[in-house]
């Protein structure tokens, strides 16, 4: 039998909080989801000026950050024509984001959740959701 490490409700709104305060630093309005480690959101926050299309962006690198245990932005390469993933972003349902700003939460050397962020640049995604990390220490 294994054990199953997830992050809790309150932990999940705290990183969101923080992913959320980096883009309005940076001025950008994002969208943040913070799912468990089975890839379900415990929490989804959207500034109030994101972009529509930024809540389903969050969910999907948040969900890809936890299944696959590792940040989105990794499986950027992989997934090209000619590489071995190739294709493997049109998986389940288009939900597999080979998109910056998604990373697992790690608890004791496993994957506890993932943080989902997106409405920034590259770079603003992927440092809101370290600042999300952050928080849960």
């Amino acid at each position: 039998m294994r054990q199953i490490l997830s992050i809790e409700t309150a932990e999940a709104l705290k990183a969101a909080t923080a992913a959320l305060d980096v883009g309005a630093a940076r001025g950008h309005a994002l969208a943040v989801c913070v799912t468990d480690a089975s890839g379900t959101p415990l929490v989804l926050l959207r500034d109030d000026n994101a972009r529509q299309t930024t809540v389903e962006m969050a969910v999907n690198k948040a969900w890809t950050a936890a299944a696959h245990r590792r940040a989105t932005h990794e499986l950027a390469a992989v997934v090209q024509p000619g590489q071995p993933g190739f294709g493997a972003n049109i998986q389940f349902g288009g939900r597999l984001s080979p998109l910056p700003g998604g990373l697992p939460i790690a608890i004791e050397d496993a994957v506890a959740g993932g943080i989902g962020v997106s409405g920034g640049d590259a770079e603003t995604d992927i440092a809101a959701a370290r600042a999300g990390l952050a928080t849960l220490g």
